[in-house]
């Protein structure tokens, strides 16, 4: 990889990279991105600094980076809401398609769906029941309107008791750590 195609005796990189990670410190994606940032600079010799710009699901993260100069010496860490988040937003203040370009997939994980012990359910069929028999009396933790985990009860075909607001009332979790604490009642 050359930031300059027409010169070939210049290394990449040949000064430190901006590596956005739209989300805030501590959470999954941040970790990733430190462990991928880290191995970069061992593997390219260059430090290649996190720069943590959370909020609204990634996309001021996203927006930085899409105004950055396309150098390669700024690059950015896109996960799931990255692609929700065009679908989601009347508005964004970057064309996902456009302005930016997919190098490489990193990783994957699962999305869990995991209720108190004290829900008497042990299966999602359950969990519908009991939503469907309860209308506005069940909550879900959520990291915030556009992220995957918001967007998962809203859009997956079985759970479809969430894709109406009648059964289903959201809690704000401002930080993963607090989503993935949270209770369902």
């Amino acid at each position: 990889m050359s930031a300059d195609a027409g010169n070939k005796s210049q290394p990449y990189p040949s000064h430190p990279v901006r590596f956005i990670v739209p989300f805030p410190p501590t959470g999954g994606t941040d970790i990733v991105g430190r462990v991928i940032g880290q191995k970069l600079n061992e593997k390219l010799g260059q430090p290649f600094i996190i720069d943590n710009r959370g909020g609204a699901a990634g996309t001021l993260g996203a927006a930085i980076a899409a105004k950055a100069p396309a150098d390669g010496y700024t690059i950015m860490l896109a996960t799931a809401s990255f692609a929700i988040s065009a679908n989601f937003y009347a508005q964004l203040p970057y064309d996902s398609l456009r302005d930016f370009a997919a190098v490489s997939r990193i990783a994957s994980g699962p999305l869990l769906f995991v209720v108190h012990p004290s829900v008497p359910v042990r299966s999602i069929k359950e969990l519908i029941s009991l939503a469907k028999a309860n209308p506005g009396k069940l909550n879900y933790a959520s990291g915030g309107e556009g992220a995957s985990i918001t967007c998962q009860p809203k859009c997956s075909t079985t759970w479809p008791a969430c894709a109406s607001s009648t059964y289903r009332t959201k809690v704000r979790a401002p930080r993963w750590r607090r989503c993935w604490a949270a209770r369902f009642s």
